[in-house]
């Protein structure tokens, strides 16, 4: 099982760090924030067919579902196979400075890329641990806890356009500290939600907020680098995003064990947010700006 799970981690990083790429170096600088918007809304839209089709899927054995879920994703890759024909080599031009270094990268560049590692420590409780908190800590039950993760896919197909439409309107760098600071809040109320509205809430804007933070954070970093260096930029931010991730579910897993309890959990995810808002607000100092 670690094996497939990681090649599945490694495809899936692929496909985060390609797409984003080659979508936004195709794009006019006016349409970017839309395109990224559609690209990252497929978080969203995943999440929600995934709650919906599993538990389907489940009353068939668990083989079956996976099985189901494999047959669709090769399904979608022949419909849209054609799609990623490279007909101008522009994506050659892309991937030629793929290999960028870390050091090769504006100080700007960097602090996004820890500034979204950290959003990774911020995403972990409620992508690991929220359904299982309201089910049984809370003692809500599954259904109720189904339909909470129904409205957090919900928010992950609004996220990305809202930000998108954000971003128009003030930019990369303030949507994206909106983004995390509002994110931070709500992970951190989140650990005293209790009542259906105030769940509700938190399902829906931190599921908006997680692919948003995503689209915008690919953006910027558009915005910070050359065009032939965001495959990249994206890419460290995406390697980043994984590892702390990785480890931020394995700590945290152990200290649910320690603790007996989640609210810890969602109280550390806030605050890793706020240090990641705090990043991203320093990348506009003028100490930074004089070392780019």
């Amino acid at each position: 099982f670690f094996i497939w799970r990681l090649l599945a981690g490694w495809a899936g990083a692929v496909l985060m760090v390609l797409a984003p790429s080659m979508v936004l170096t195709r794009t006019p600088l006016e349409r970017r924030p839309f395109s990224g918007a559609l690209v990252f809304s497929g978080i969203g839209w995943g999440v929600l067919i995934a709650a919906v089709l599993v538990p389907l899927l489940l009353d068939y054995g668990l083989s079956a579902a996976w099985l189901a879920l494999g047959v669709i994703a090769t399904g979608l890759t022949l419909v849209t196979w054609r799609a990623w024909a490279d007909s101008d080599g522009s994506a050659a031009a892309v991937a030629g400075n793929g290999a960028v270094g870390l050091r090769a990268l504006p100080l700007a560049a960097l602090l996004v890329v820890a500034a979204y590692a950290l959003d990774a420590v911020g995403f972990v409780p409620h992508i690991l641990f929220w359904v299982d908190f309201l089910a049984r800590e809370q003692g809500h039950g599954v259904n109720f806890a189904s339909v909470q993760w129904g409205l957090f896919a919900v928010g992950g197909i609004a996220g990305p356009f809202l930000a998108g439409w954000v971003a128009a309107r003030l930019g990369w760098y303030r949507a994206l500290l909106l983004a995390t600071l509002l994110k931070a809040l709500v992970v951190l109320v989140s650990a005293w939600a209790g009542g259906i509205w105030l769940v509700s809430v938190c399902s829906l804007v931190v599921g908006a907020m997680a692919p948003a933070v995503v689209s915008l954070t690919s953006g910027y970093l558009a915005h910070l680098v050359p065009a032939d260096q965001h495959r990249a930029a994206w890419g460290w931010a995406t390697a980043g995003f994984a590892l702390l991730q990785a480890a931020a579910a394995y700590a945290m897993a152990g200290f649910y064990g320690w603790w007996g309890t989640y609210p810890p959990l969602f109280i550390l995810g806030g605050v890793a947010l706020l240090m990641g808002a705090v990043i991203v607000a320093a990348t506009r100092s003028p100490w930074v700006a004089g070392l780019r």
